[in-house]
C-alpha cells in the first residue's frame, strides 16, 4: 500500500497545481465517499503501473482519474477541496485511507475468488475433453 499511497500524494499534488489558478473552489467529498473515490484510483494506477510504459506517458494525470471522480458525481477540484479539507485533520484523513485500503483488500479478495474459479472451470473443461 506504500507505492499506492505515494501514487496518490504525486496525483493529489499535481491535481493540486493543475487546478490551483483557478478561484472556484469545489465541493468536499463526504468521507465514505471520499475513501471509495481514494480507493479506485489506487486500483486505476494499479492497473497503470502494471501496463505498458508507454500508457504512463500517455497519460495525463489531471485526465486519467477524471472518470472516477464523475462516476460519484464529483470533479478533480472537488477531489482538491475534499484533499485540503481532510488534510487539516491527520486522524480523520487517516481514517479515510484505511477504510480506502481495506476496499481494496476487498477488491482484492473477489477478484481472486473470481480467478480461482475460471481457473477451476477451465481445469474441469480440460479433464472433460482428455477422457
Amino acid at each position: 500500500m506504500g507505492k499506492r499511497a505515494s501514487y496518490l500524494l504525486l496525483a493529489a499534488l499535481l491535481l493540486v497545481a493543475a487546478v490551483s489558478c483557478d478561484r472556484d473552489r469545489g465541493k468536499v467529498i463526504p468521507r465514505g465517499k471520499f475513501a471509495r473515490i481514494y480507493a479506485e484510483m489506487a486500483l486505476a494506477d494499479e492497473w497503470l503501473a502494471s501496463n505498458s510504459t508507454i500508457y504512463r506517458e500517455l497519460v495525463d494525470t489531471t485526465n486519467f482519474y477524471e472518470p472516477i471522480f464523475n462516476k460519484y458525481g464529483y470533479t478533480a477540484k472537488d477531489y482538491i477541496a475534499s484533499v485540503e479539507h481532510y488534510i487539516d485533520d491527520p486522524l480523520r484523513y487517516g481514517r479515510i485511507l484505511r477504510k480506502a485500503q481495506a476496499l481494496i483488500v476487498e477488491r482484492q479478495a473477489v477478484l481472486q475468488r473470481e480467478y480461482d474459479a475460471a481457473q477451476g472451470n477451465a481445469a474441469e473443461q480440460h479433464r472433460r475433453t482428455e477422457d
